[in-house]
């Protein structure tokens, strides 16, 4: 059920996007948003689901939890110099590390099979990008 929840979400967020923006802000805006999800690629290196393998077998998963958080940071570091030429950037390095919470939450839930609750925080993030989308559209 979630899922499609999430699915309809995600939906309505594009056509959103696609009639509440300029092409230009929406092409600037893909821009930033691809560079963000490749950042969350590097900066994540797929950790989430050796946290969720070391989480299940009782190893130390504070040492995998640190690390992604140096590289979050760092990462952050990095997206808050963009933010000083591109104000409408800033919420970026906010949300950086709130995904690392985000992500190891999941892992966490996803490895007490709770997927129910993963795929409910996956539209409740929906949700919050097209909140955050209608309320910085005016940001510039």
């Amino acid at each position: 059920m979630w899922s499609v929840v999430s699915k309809l979400f995600t939906y309505f967020l594009l056509l959103v996007f696609a009639n509440y923006y300029l092409k230009a802000d929406f092409g600037r805006a893909s821009f930033i948003i691809s560079l963000y999800s490749l950042t969350f690629a590097i900066a994540f290196l797929g950790a989430s689901n050796i946290f969720t393998a070391w989480y299940i077998k009782r190893k130390d998963v504070g040492s995998i939890f640190y690390f992604l958080l140096i590289l979050t940071l760092i990462s952050s570091l990095g997206w808050l110099i963009v933010a000083f030429g591109h104000l409408w950037v800033l919420p970026l390095v906010f949300i950086l590390p709130l995904n690392l919470f985000n992500s190891v939450g999941v892992a966490i839930l996803n490895s007490k099979h709770r997927y129910d609750l993963a795929q409910a925080n996956s539209s409740l993030f929906a949700l919050a990008t097209l909140t955050g989308a209608l309320l910085f559209s005016a940001f510039g």
